[in-house]
């Protein structure tokens, strides 16, 4: 997994999971890493509803300490085996928009900067918005 300045541990439904932020200039990205993938079972919301609510703990902090542009935020959930990406709502509330890339939503975790690729076009895509050069944005 990516090191993470900032990252604890909290405990979940789904077991012990490692929460870091990555801070950028223009975005700020939550990754959870689910430590026992088989508590996930094809079920990825609970999940889900951690980056929610992680989000929702980051949108309070920046009302507290506004900032001239309030940065788009982006998330990946992460196990040993497997990683997504997620956007914010283009429509303000509702549902992290799960990214499409090359027709996949789901990839290998990013190691150690190989294949940045598909991470990279996550970032452009927090940048960007929706739909930025071909990528796409899966409700789900």
């Amino acid at each position: 997994m990516l090191s993470l300045p900032e990252t604890f541990t909290q405990f979940t439904e789904l077991g012990e999971a490692d929460i870091g932020t990555l801070h950028g200039d223009h975005v700020s990205v939550v990754v959870i890493h689910i430590k026992n993938a088989k508590l996930l079972r094809d079920d990825w919301a609970p999940a889900v509803q951690i980056l929610q609510d992680q989000w929702h703990s980051k949108r309070r902090q920046q009302q507290r300490h506004p900032q001239p542009d309030g940065k788009p935020l982006g998330g990946v959930l992460s196990t040993r085996d497997s990683c997504r990406f997620y956007t914010e709502p283009t429509a303000g509330d509702g549902p992290p928009q799960r990214l499409e890339y090359q027709g996949r939503s789901e990839f290998a975790p990013p190691v150690d900067d190989e294949n940045p690729e598909v991470f990279l076009a996550f970032l452009w895509t927090c940048l960007d918005g929706c739909g930025a050069l071909g990528l796409g944005v899966d409700p789900s």
